[in-house]
């Protein structure tokens, strides 16, 4: 997101291509009338790019709106680029948005997506009132989230705290990787229900998942297969993964007691822990 704020706020939108197969959903036609906008800002909210074009064009059904968002979500695989006009396009090459640069000359923003799971939505401000965006939960970043929502979320909850932290009704931004080493960090099991979490574990949860995220961002993401940053170069970040694909491996605290780290399915998903650091408690079946 940096990187395209960097890059394009301020300009204006000279043209775009969409591909005609859309993204995990087809692509509104209105969003061709978005050329000629000038691009106001660039945010981020939960896991999407939020593109905000200044003028109130085009028309909905009721009128003139307030202003017209592009929301961009790049899904498992997706990547956005940015580049020159003059860039060789590909096949998985979706959505080119071409600006022109308030200083002078061009630059292009690409959405490439090969496996298509990404998605782009023309919303009208303010977008909190469309889906996904109505029943969010507080994002990490802002003040929002506090340690008191944290335990609303989690009270009453016999969900598995991973799973909990993956539901965006309950804390935007979080994907898997960043549960798992949240969790790690915060000495809880992935299995712990959240409605089980002692206020000492909520206090610690709540206390490692900001600056996680904060050095997440600073790594520019983690690169597994797909991902890499608006300059095309993969994240860092998974060269300090303390868990997560670590699986067989010696836990980084090291030393006895610390054990190997281990993998299992949650929800389909694999989450890697230590069982050692992050044991079970009197709250799993049996005990």
């Amino acid at each position: 997101m940096k990187g395209i704020k960097a890059a394009f706020e301020g300009a204006t939108l000279a043209q775009l291509q969409l591909g005609p197969y859309g993204l995990r959903r087809p692509f509104d036609p209105r969003t061709r009338q978005l050329r000629g906008q000038r691009l106001g800002r660039v945010r981020r909210l939960a896991k999407y790019i939020l593109l905000d074009f200044e003028d109130p064009q085009p028309k909905s059904p009721g009128g003139e709106g307030a202003g017209w968002s592009l929301a961009l979500h790049l899904g498992m695989s997706g990547r956005a680029l940015v580049t020159t006009t003059d860039s060789a396009l590909g096949r998985h090459d979706h959505v080119v948005l071409d600006f022109t640069l308030p200083q002078g000359g061009q630059g292009r923003l690409v959405v490439t997506d090969p496996r298509r799971f990404g998605a782009l939505d023309l919303l009208q401000r303010p977008v909190e009132g469309h889906p996904p965006f109505n029943a969010l939960g507080p994002d990490p970043l802002e003040p929002g989230f506090t340690k008191a929502a944290l335990a609303v979320a989690c009270k009453g909850r016999r969900a598995p705290i991973k799973n909990l932290l993956l539901d965006q009704k309950a804390v935007v931004g979080l994907g898997n990787i960043y549960v798992c080493e949240a969790l790690f960090r915060a000495a809880i099991h992935p299995a712990q229900p959240a409605c089980t979490l002692r206020p000492s574990q909520l206090a610690k949860l709540h206390a490692v998942i900001p600056p996680l995220l904060r050095q997440a961002v600073a790594a520019g993401g983690s690169t597994l297969r797909d991902h890499a940053g608006t300059d095309g170069r993969p994240g860092a970040f998974q060269q300090l993964h303390q868990v997560y694909g670590r699986e067989g491996q010696p836990c980084v605290l090291g030393g006895a007691p610390h054990g190997t780290i281990k993998r299992m399915v949650q929800a389909g998903r694999s989450t890697f822990h230590c069982p050692t650091c992050q044991p079970p408690g009197t709250w799993e079946a049996g005990t």
